[in-house]
């Protein structure tokens, strides 16, 4: 295995426990510190009342990957659909979604890392593909993995004296796995 020279990461938005998160989408697309009701009273008593199964269905993942695609079927239909259905950010309960899939314009960035100049910079030497800001084909790849806690994987970089930082805004309604790392390298 090749050895990388990892200083620090940062986590933003993880999905790292899913069986403690999952029980508080509920609370969180109803009675925010926002005052944001994304969700009728209705939505929200139907939320609540599928929460056991599919904390359930979270917990049969951790012991049996081949549950673990239907656990996060159960659970994101029944906690993320309604909010989805608001038509709100979930990134920030105060906001619409303004740009399908991810709520905001990535054009520059995406142009940005698409110019000849930085894939050369970056020694991409790939002709085919593309930069892309969220590919929902790599994301399906991850379906067994959405459901599993990921409390495993801090504490030994801890140890190895990696610096660590995990954060998440209080306006944000969903922890994803599809969620940003930054790397930080020394050559």
């Amino acid at each position: 295995m090749p050895h990388i020279n990892l200083k620090g990461l940062a986590v933003g938005n993880g999905l790292t426990d899913p069986e403690i998160q999952y029980k508080y989408y509920a609370n969180m697309a109803y009675n925010n510190t926002y005052g944001v009701k994304a969700i009728s009273t209705t939505q929200y008593n139907a939320m609540v009342a599928e929460q056991p199964k599919c904390i359930s269905m979270i917990a049969a993942c951790q012991n049996d990957t081949s549950k673990c695609t239907a656990a996060q079927a159960e659970c994101n239909n029944a906690q993320l659909g309604p909010y989805e259905e608001s038509g709100l950010n979930p990134y920030d309960v105060r906001e619409k979604c303004k740009v399908k899939p991810l709520c905001y314009d990535f054009s520059a960035p995406t142009d940005w890392l698409n110019l000849p100049a930085t894939r050369k910079a970056l020694g991409i030497t790939s002709k085919s593909s593309q930069w892309s800001s969220c590919n929902m084909q790599v994301n399906q790849q991850f379906s067994n993995d959405w459901m599993k806690s990921q409390q495993y994987t801090i504490p030994p970089l801890l140890a190895a004296g990696i610096n660590v930082l995990i954060y998440a805004g209080d306006g944000e309604y969903c922890a994803c796995f599809c969620f940003f790392v930054l790397l930080l390298l020394v050559a």
